[in-house]
């Protein structure tokens, strides 16, 4: 049996590409979260190291991890990508 599946080309924004609301600010969302994520792993800092220097709550670092990028606004990322910067 003939195999039909078609190809769709990414526009490069894969929130867009979904059909998600605002689109744009999820994706700045997204590539500060990987930042986030790249400055912790480099720093081999722990998640209540972490909180302590962001001043959030263990919950708040949870989300942080697992990628809930709707928790955040785009400046509390900015933010805690300074802090992590500048630590």
């Amino acid at each position: 049996m003939p195999n039909h599946n078609t190809i769709q080309h990414s526009s490069g924004n894969v929130f867009a590409d979904i059909g998600m609301g605002d689109p744009d600010e999820s994706l700045q969302k997204a590539e500060l979260l990987r930042q986030i994520s790249n400055l912790v792993a480099t720093k081999n800092i722990t998640s209540a190291q972490v909180s302590q220097i962001l001043e959030i709550d263990s919950d708040r670092v949870s989300d942080l991890k697992i990628g809930r990028i709707a928790h955040f606004s785009l400046t509390e990322l900015t933010d805690f990508v300074t802090g992590l910067s500048s630590d």
